[in-house]
């Protein structure tokens, strides 16, 4: 169960070199009104002197660089692109010779790149050196024809995709000043051949990975904040119980297994309770525990049913679905005061949940169920109540989760037949699929940057 700890040691093993990202404004404002998305040219990743060749033989021969350096092109064009700040200009327009210059400054025509309408260049290198795996990146600024951002990075074989996150994250930064997300990871569950696992995938919706959880119902994955475990709602004793895995490390760990539901858990964003739905005492109410799984208090307490807790970032309050209205709703409620201090906070349609706090404290995504069964994206304004639609007549949408930093929503959707996972910008104006799934995917779950990188 669990993880390798080999990518983990990779991982802390990728070093850079000073970029040239500086403070202050953003050269990018993305929540302004007249926002536009910056044209940048993505040429294929070149494959530097160095670098292993093909063995020799057919002209069909395996190109273990060529291949590597395809994949990260991949990863980066697709990376800037769901995040929808960056207009990827299409390659087919790039000049003949794009890919025979060079990478750094002087070895190439910045002119050329302006007349195709770039504003911005990345030009990548990569080497194979041995074991050891190095991807150097350059950012232009085509109009002042000059190099704004500089990194490299070294890792083994496992790292390269990782590597290719972290230069788009680095592209990110340098344009937005804020924290990119591209090397957090999604975790969902997999309903596939009759198992129900929890399933991590990057961002992009490749690199998957199965927990391998005992053969049981698995569901409602949850982040610690520091992004080395998980709790989850699982079937494993008869249940629903509620236990925590480790991704380093074999084995789960049971939180709490009282009569009843034991469900939904969350944890806070300091890591020191997990909220959760119990119906112990009959009727399902939400529960503060400490990380061992003890009770430190009850947060709600009426007759109709509570449940679906999310922490606000500051931890002070808990967004809830409650029926108490008449119909599911979202209330929020301070923690220390509980459910004295419930308040509604959704007033329009008749069914409405799975409620996300934005980690920017402002807004609360959910799912709401129309009158015609359909279900869609909702985005709650916390301060006026203004509600926002993400997405519509395009299948059922489910089950929002936030990005880290508040800017990206994750769900999942039946738009092209099974439910998959779709990356959208906050406001729902660029919606990308990013897995192609055998199985259908429920109840993501976005994660925090891993601790020590952010």
């Amino acid at each position: 169960m669990g993880l390798s700890t080999s990518g983990l040691m990779v991982l802390l093993a990728l070093s850079a070199q000073a970029g040239q990202q500086a403070g202050g404004q953003p050269l990018i404002d993305i929540s302004g009104a007249g926002f536009q998305a910056l044209p940048l040219a993505i040429p294929d990743v070149k494959v530097m002197k160095g670098s292993a060749p093909a063995p020799e033989g057919s002209p069909l021969r395996p190109d273990p660089a060529g291949d590597a350096a395809k994949e990260v092109t991949k990863v980066l064009r697709d990376d800037l692109t769901i995040c929808g700040v960056f207009k990827i200009l299409d390659p087919a327009g790039y000049l003949p010779n794009a890919q025979k210059e060079g990478i750094v400054a002087g070895t190439f025509n910045m002119a050329d790149w302006l007349n195709i309408g770039a504003t911005g260049l990345l030009k990548v290198g990569y080497t194979q050196d041995g074991d050891k795996r190095i991807l150097e990146a350059h950012l232009y600024d085509v109009a002042q024809t000059r190099e704004v951002l500089s990194v490299r990075y070294e890792g083994d074989k496992t790292a390269e995709r990782r590597m290719a996150h972290r230069i788009a994250d680095d592209v990110y930064h340098y344009y937005t000043r804020e924290t990119g997300v591209f090397r957090t990871r999604i975790a969902t569950v997999r309903q596939y051949k009759g198992k129900k696992d929890i399933f991590l995938v990057d961002v992009d919706g490749k690199n998957g990975k199965s927990l391998n959880l005992p053969d049981a119902i698995n569901l409602l994955p949850g982040w610690d904040p520091d992004g080395q475990s998980l709790v989850f709602t699982s079937y494993i004793n008869g249940g629903p119980d509620l236990y925590r895995v480790n991704l380093y490390s074999p084995g789960v760990t049971k939180l709490s297994n009282r009569p009843g539901l034991n469900t939904g858990g969350v944890v806070s964003p300091d890591g020191k309770f997990v909220a959760v739905t119990l119906s112990k005492d009959g009727n399902s109410e939400i529960y503060l525990l400490d990380r061992n799984g003890e009770i430190v208090k009850r947060l709600t307490n009426d007759p109709q049913i509570d449940s679906s807790p999310s922490w606000s970032p500051d931890g002070k309050k808990i967004a809830f679905v409650s029926a108490r209205g008449g119909s599911p709703q979202i209330y929020v409620m301070d923690v220390e005061a509980g459910d004295k201090s419930a308040k509604r906070i959704t007033f329009q349609g008749n069914y409405n949940q799975t409620p996300d706090w934005s980690p920017r404290g402002d807004k609360i995504a959910f799912t709401a169920r129309d009158e015609r069964l359909v279900f869609d994206v909702f985005v709650v304004d916390v301060n006026t109540n203004k509600i926002d639609r993400i997405t519509q007549d395009q299948g059922n949408n489910e089950e929002p989760t936030w990005a880290p930093n508040g800017r990206l929503l994750a769900f999942t959707s039946d738009r092209n037949g099974s439910s998959q996972l779709i990356i959208s910008t906050a406001d729902g104006t660029q919606q990308r699929q990013v897995t192609a799934d055998k199985g259908n995917l429920s109840t993501p779950a976005w994660g925090p940057l891993p601790k020590g990188e952010q």
